[in-house]
């Protein structure tokens, strides 16, 4: 469910920044991988946390943040907004991963396969479906630049 929410969400996300907050594709681009790497960093940190408080009452802050956040996307309006809180989702949505881990750890091993069979076989869908939207758009590029061999389309 959140694989799909998250799918949805990063696609309609470029359209509303890129036509209604005024931010270039550049500025996006560059903001979502500044918020991805201080998402990463922060799980060290995080997993830490989790080790001292437990992994559930970080996971309710996390994703009680994460609500807030996601309503602050609306009022964003310059780079540097749009930085700070992409980042600061990229953190609470790496608050999941110990609750992840934690549920691991305390199942035992068949019931652990069990729970993760099924992800291993949504994810082979998926995976197809990448590839096929990947050859597609690079057979459009193609067509593209022989119809406009200038690179304008």
């Amino acid at each position: 469910m959140q694989s799909s929410g998250s799918g949805l969400f990063l696609t309609s996300n470029a359209i509303f920044l890129t036509r209604y907050a005024g931010l270039s594709p550049f500025q996006v681009g560059l903001g979502l991988a500044v918020a991805g790497l201080l998402g990463f960093t922060a799980t060290v940190p995080l997993g830490r946390l989790a080790d001292r408080i437990g992994a559930q009452p970080l996971l309710v802050a996390g994703y009680g943040t994460l609500a807030v956040l996601f309503v602050s996307y609306c009022f964003v309006g310059n780079f540097a907004a749009f930085v700070v809180v992409a980042s600061l989702i990229s953190i609470c949505e790496t608050s999941g991963s110990p609750h992840c881990a934690d549920r691991g750890t305390v199942a035992p091993a068949q019931v652990k396969s069990r729970c993760k069979a099924p992800y291993g076989c949504i994810q082979v869908p998926w995976a197809l479906d990448d590839c096929a939207a990947v050859t597609a758009d690079h057979r459009s590029r193609i067509r593209l630049c022989w119809r406009y061999p200038s690179g304008s389309s």
